[in-house]
């Protein structure tokens, strides 16, 4: 979120005005930020049998493949 609203350039400079919002000071920002979250299943990797009385769940990068596709959350029909 930082990386969303920078308030100075490396140099110093003011960005407080709102007509001048820059992301990572490249990008103009020329709408509201909208963000999405992808998760990864809990089992996408493979843990070698010395280690998996420790470690019980394990991410690997993310792909397609393993994608988590689950709803999650309280289920109460909110947001």
């Amino acid at each position: 979120m930082k990386g969303l609203y920078n308030e100075m350039w490396p140099e110093h400079q003011n960005l407080s005005d709102p007509n001048s919002r820059y992301v990572l000071f490249d990008s103009k920002v020329l709408g509201v930020p909208r963000l999405r979250m992808v998760r990864v299943r809990n089992d996408s990797c493979t843990i070698h049998e010395d280690f998996r009385s420790l470690i019980k769940s394990c991410y690997g990068a993310y792909s397609t493949e393993n994608e988590d596709t689950q709803r999650f959350g309280l289920m109460n029909g909110s947001a």
